[in-house]
């Protein structure tokens, strides 16, 4: 299955620029009128990808920041920006709101610069999209989509510079990545399984969730797992109670990257009943929290992090987001 792996330079409006790899894209209207002008990848995303998931680095936001991120259809006007047309979802830096079929869009996030990154997921599992902005989680932005959609940026800022990362290098938004994976044949399944640029094929999902419920905590004893952790670390079998951590770890970073919250949940709960300041545990509860809805509840979980650690730099802008939608 082809996915995203540059844009397409065949695919896109006149006033567009594109490097010799496929990722930075440059506005180049000179005659003045700043004509909307939007970009197409070189593949589209197909229902059968399950999830996927893109970032877009503004190097230079231009003379009006005017920048759209986003998704379309084949058929989407390129003469236009994400959003405007009814085949085509976008979110906009210049104001910060998410558009689609219209030129008036609706609040949404906070506004985007020179030298943020947004990232952007399609999950065709429930039909959403939701947006990052310097890895932190944005909520969703739409819903009900479906087809085959290609990721597109579009532009109408004189001096206006993006770098997409479609999988080639980490990503900004920790979850999609591996570095807080303890154990390293769970960090090998996870990428097998997930993330070959950015994605996680429909193939893949059940084998996942079956592979997260069947983790083995092998004892031959017949505690519940959190309890053989406790004592694991009460007769001092450290490394046992680790491995079994990371494997609680492991299946709530499973859940929440399906989208599958109530599960994260459930397992965050093990990992903080045995050890009540986990760092891990605090930052997706928060995380999922923020997403639900819950304000409150998130607020204690991201000031819980800065109290572990003030120079959480993910947990300090989490906050002010929270705080922005809260208030």
């Amino acid at each position: 299955m082809a996915l995203p792996t540059a844009w397409n330079v065949y695919d896109k409006s006149t006033f567009l620029d594109v490097d010799i790899e496929g990722r930075r894209v440059a506005y180049t209207d000179r005659d003045g009128n700043r004509n909307p002008a939007t970009i197409r990848s070189n593949f589209p995303i197909l229902p059968k990808c399950g999830l996927f998931y893109f970032e877009v680095t503004i190097v230079n936001e231009g003379d009006n920041g005017i920048i759209g991120i986003g998704l379309c259809t084949k058929t989407a006007n390129l003469d236009s920006m994400p959003g405007w047309e009814d085949d085509s979802w976008g979110y906009h830096g210049d104001d910060g709101k998410c558009f689609h079929s219209l030129g008036v869009g609706r609040v949404y996030g906070p506004l985007f610069t020179t030298g943020d990154t947004i990232g952007c997921c399609l999950n065709f599992q429930y039909n959403t999209i939701f947006y990052t902005k310097n890895g932190v989680h944005l909520g969703i932005a739409f819903r009900w989509l479906e087809g085959d959609l290609y990721p597109c940026v579009g532009m109408k800022s004189h001096g206006g510079l993006i770098e997409v990362n479609f999988g080639h290098k980490n990503f900004n938004y920790e979850a999609m990545n591996d570095e807080d994976i303890d154990d390293e044949l769970l960090k090998e399944e996870w990428n097998k399984i997930l993330f070959q640029n950015g994605t996680l094929p429909n193939r893949q999902i059940d084998r996942f969730a079956e592979l997260s419920e069947s983790l083995p905590i092998k004892l031959n004893n017949k505690l519940s797992s959190k309890y053989r952790v406790k004592a694991y670390l009460a007769i001092g079998k450290h490394h046992k109670a680790r491995a079994n951590l990371a494997e609680f770890k492991y299946r709530t970073k499973v859940y929440f990257v399906m989208g599958n919250y109530k599960k994260a949940l459930e397992e965050i709960t093990k990992i903080l009943e045995i050890a009540q300041n986990n760092t891990f545990a605090l930052r997706y509860r928060g995380e999922i929290y923020h997403i639900m809805g819950n304000f409150r509840e998130s607020l204690g979980d991201l000031n819980g992090l800065l109290k572990i650690n003030p120079r959480n730099k993910w947990a300090y802008e989490s906050l002010g987001e929270v705080h922005r939608e809260f208030v």
